[in-house]
């Protein structure tokens, strides 16, 4: 999208994104996450990412991770929260089923090192930082997609719940002092 004359010099919704390539997952299972003894979750993995598109590349980890839905009897029959997991195997186009006991094989994970994928940044309300979606696509996703995909979700649902336009207030020092214009016989140059 190019950019307005006149206008604030980027995206006005500012959801940007980006392209990433996988450096390596980590599969989470067993492992508390956010150190919280209560975040056990069916599927749960961490991708090291470096981000391509950005002007200084850097690296970042995106935690994925979920419960499926079970019926009554404890059988898994819908991916549910682990929906973000389903994402992360569709773009890095994996086939098949995840193991017996409903884990991801291992041999899937070693496939996604060094794969590109698509994340999108989004601003954190009363934050200059922002936040990553957790959900992931294809290279070849149109980013117009994925933004129009991320307000859906969020206008639904709510999710994720730090997002927002508003901005955080500038620190102290980067708080511009403009001195007033006197109004004095004084001529203003």
């Amino acid at each position: 999208m190019p950019l307005a004359v006149g206008g604030r010099g980027g995206r006005q919704d500012r959801l940007y994104v980006n392209r990433v390539e996988i450096l390596k997952v980590d599969d989470l299972e067993g492992v508390v996450i956010f150190g919280e003894k209560e975040d056990k979750y069916d599927l749960a993995i961490d991708l090291s990412l470096y981000h391509l598109d950005a002007p200084k590349p850097f690296e970042t980890t995106l935690t994925l991770r979920g419960n499926f839905v079970r019926d009554k009897d404890g059988t898994v029959i819908r991916w549910g929260g682990a929906v973000s997991i389903d994402d992360f195997l569709k773009a890095i186009s994996v086939k098949g089923n995840l193991n017996d006991d409903e884990t991801i094989p291992d041999k899937w994970l070693d496939a996604a090192e060094g794969q590109i994928i698509k994340v999108l940044s989004y601003p954190r309300n009363n934050s200059s930082y922002s936040g990553t979606w957790n959900r992931v696509w294809k290279n070849d996703t149109e980013d117009d997609f994925i933004r129009k995909q991320f307000l859906s979700e969020y206008r639904r649902s709510g999710y994720p719940r730090n997002y927002g336009l508003e901005q955080a207030e500038p620190k102290a020092e980067e708080q511009l002092t403009i001195p007033t214009p006197t109004t004095d016989s004084e001529e203003l140059v």
